[in-house]
């Protein structure tokens, strides 16, 4: 999940402001893009845990903790949970709600928070989830909201930061590697590997941003970075910040959804058609779409599949496995339903009901899926947080 920062400050498109936790009418090809079929695997999904009325907070590295908020208690508590036994290892909270990532090590958390109303700065809390140990510093804010950070821990001590303009240029602009202590630049690169094109733009003369919200993000290992800008596909290495690759995607269409695996040997994305993007309809669905899977060394394209990945996606350590999210609607319920495939042959190996959700909203019907780095598990959570135990 993006940092605090991010989603208190990003700029989002009308689009993506409706659809946060929309839940949109969707049916799946039952058709791949391939000529050839792979015999499925067999695939025993079961589930292991559930935590009601939780969320996902963050996953760590080493597949073996989760960071849950329980949302329906005062002050937004959260614990961090042994994934296979269940059991509680931490227990605390900030008096608010807050974001958390973990740092490589699997035992420490960085914390945001909003900050209070008025206030030009925001608190981040280093938290080490083993001793108790804590640190608090503020991060000032850019004057007028021009721009902000958004960091995701890397080493312990070292994060990434990713600046981002607000108006005019609403766009990301920088990465860098710094040392969390003391703020000390390692290295930074721009953002974009080229020249940046023209903004999409409505006939309305509505500006789409040229990044999707959903379009960044880092491998358990901390050790690659994927992400999207218009209409192409960047990887790089950390903390180098080197590049990987790069490439654009298909004349007409653009990033929507990004998941890379658990040691970035993996990238899958979510394309969408432009015309799509610059809609004014919230129920409208994309004329063209599918998910790739991308080489995380070359940036290859080793597979594709004619299936709509805007709600959410996710693949397995391995690349064996791609988890996407459907909104699906029984009555009066909505039922967030979570399909897995095959992605070399495209078929469909098994399906998760998440949950069922009477008189949902707009921010109460969603769920995302997530791997574990060891491909143990599959964690979904959306109003409710279920741990899969996955068995091939």
């Amino acid at each position: 999940m993006a940092a605090k920062t991010e989603r208190l400050a990003g700029r989002l498109s009308r689009r993506e402001f409706t659809r946060i936790g929309c839940s949109v009418l969707a049916s799946l090809f039952g058709r791949t893009a391939f000529a050839f079929y792979s015999r499925p695997a067999a695939l025993n999904v079961q589930l292991a845990h559930e935590f009601p009325k939780t969320r996902n907070m963050a996953l760590a590295p080493d597949g073996k903790k989760i960071c849950l908020e329980d949302w329906n208690s005062r002050d937004y508590p959260f614990r961090v949970v042994e994934i296979g036994t269940g059991q509680t290892l931490y227990s605390g909270g900030l008096g608010t709600r807050a974001s958390a990532q973990f740092f490589a090590d699997s035992e420490t958390l960085l914390l945001e928070t909003g900050g209070r109303p008025g206030e030009r700065k925001h608190p981040q809390t280093v938290l080490n989830i083993a001793t108790g140990e804590r640190s608090e510093r503020y991060v000032p804010l850019a004057p007028e909201f021009r721009s902000y950070e958004s960091f995701f821990p890397l080493e312990r001590g070292i994060v990434l930061i990713k600046h981002t303009e607000q108006k005019p240029l609403y766009e990301t602009t920088s990465l860098a590697i710094v040392q969390y202590a003391d703020n000390h630049e390692i290295t930074k690169a721009p953002f974009a590997t080229e020249v940046r094109g023209p903004k999409l733009r409505s006939s309305s003369g509505f500006e789409e941003p040229g990044e999707s919200t959903y379009c960044f993000c880092l491998s358990d290992d901390r050790k690659a970075l994927a992400y999207a800008f218009d209409d192409v596909v960047v990887c790089r290495r950390l903390p180098s910040l080197e590049v990987t690759w790069a490439k654009h995607g298909e004349k007409g269409l653009r990033p929507y959804y990004m998941a890379i695996s658990a040691t970035g040997e993996y990238v899958a994305v979510a394309f969408v058609d432009t015309e799509y993007l610059l809609s004014n309809d919230s129920f409208k669905r994309p004329h063209r779409y599918h998910i790739a899977l991308h080489s995380g060394k070359t940036g290859s394209e080793e597979a594709r599949l004619p299936l709509d990945g805007r709600e959410s996606i996710a693949i397995s350590p391995k690349g064996d496995l791609l988890a996407v999210v459907v909104p699906e609607f029984a009555k009066n319920e909505a039922v967030p339903t979570v399909h897995l495939y095959e992605p070399t042959s495209g078929n469909k190996l098994a399906s998760i009901t998440h949950d069922h959700i009477r008189n949902a909203t707009f921010t109460t019907s969603g769920c995302k899926p997530e791997f574990t780095s060891d491909g143990k598990y599959l964690i979904t959570s959306g109003m409710v947080t279920k741990v899969w135990s996955i068995d091939q």
